[in-house]
């Protein structure tokens, strides 16, 4: 049953519009930008943003073909834009997964994988050359993470890029999210690393910090690996379990945390990690929280696709 529903959820949603920018307001006027090839005034703005608004925009650009076009017209006008090469390399990512699918490999095939690896290793070259060209942004970096653990690289090779990246930005989020992917049991590494990680980022990650999702995201991979619906249904009732998800969450509230156009992907996994630990009252703020824009992980896992989703979701007693 699993398998079905990631099995729907995984191919509707690259039809489905789910705002991979989580409604960052500067998606369009960039994507104006790239179109009519303003490629200076594109530059000037990325580079004044937070990291976190840099994230956004790279999803709004790049996890979707809308600016397919536009980005390789910009790689190929300027070869020396570490920029272009960033986005392009983002995007050639993007499409890798889409041609293998988010299922485990004995469902994926020969033709599948031939695809996914060549794109992977465009993505690598490009992201590679960005890096080259200003390596001082900590994007390229981060990004590089999701592409060697597609590419079923070293583990040591991963955490090269991850703490280059920390060296840059000590508290970028997608990148502390993409190494707790890659350390996972079906990539990488195992369910002990997994914990381990999510440990040592919470002890360093400072108040407010978007980085607690890292809790509830470590204990949604190791409930994923549970084969039976009775001890999924066990997992987050375990005191320690509950205990730990409340402190990484207290330690989220009580920081004032600052606006980020990220902050939705924290209200998801909160929401969901909230929901399975039977406490409706705190799913349902977070749920409220979420406002239109939700992240297709962890919702993706168990076929969710939508808001009204979510919502019917919600409802249903555990």
């Amino acid at each position: 049953m699993f398998i079905q529903r990631f099995i729907r959820s995984f191919f509707v949603s690259s039809q489905k519009e789910l705002d991979p920018s989580l409604g960052f307001t500067e998606v369009k006027p960039a994507g104006v930008w790239l179109i009519q090839k303003e490629y200076v005034l594109f530059t000037q703005r990325y580079y004044a943003m937070t990291s976190d608004e840099k994230t956004a925009l790279i999803e709004g650009l790049c996890m979707t073909e809308k600016y397919t076009e536009s980005i390789h017209a910009w790689v190929k006008e300027q070869p020396d834009s570490p920029l272009a090469h960033l986005l392009i390399g983002a995007l050639y990512t993007y499409t890798a997964w889409i041609a293998r699918s988010g299922l485990r490999a004995k469902y994926v095939t020969e033709e599948q994988f031939k695809l996914f690896f060549e794109r992977l290793e465009c993505a690598y070259d490009h992201l590679s050359r960005a890096i080259d060209l200003d390596p001082h942004d900590a994007e390229p970096f981060a990004r590089m993470i999701r592409v060697l653990m597609g590419l079923n690289q070293s583990v040591d090779l991963v955490y090269s890029y991850f703490n280059a990246m920390l060296e840059r930005d000590p508290t970028h989020l997608y990148g502390h999210l993409y190494l707790l992917n890659a350390v996972s049991h079906k990539w990488l590494g195992s369910d002990e690393e997994v914990m381990s990680f999510a440990e040592q980022v919470k002890q360093r990650a400072p108040v407010g910090s978007l980085l607690h999702t890292i809790i509830p995201m470590a204990h949604i991979e190791l409930w994923l690996t549970l084969d039976y619906e009775e001890e999924r249904n066990r997992y987050f009732m375990q005191k320690s379990v509950q205990e730990s998800i409340y402190q990484a969450y207290h330690q989220w509230v009580i920081g004032n945390p600052e606006n980020s156009p990220l902050e939705p992907v924290i209200h998801n996994y909160f929401c969901f990690a909230f929901y399975w630990m039977r406490d409706t009252k705190l799913a349902q703020y977070e749920r409220n929280a979420m406002g239109q824009y939700m992240t297709f992980s962890p919702w993706g896992y168990e076929g969710i696709l939508t808001i009204k989703e979510i919502d019917r979701y919600l409802k249903q007693p555990k």
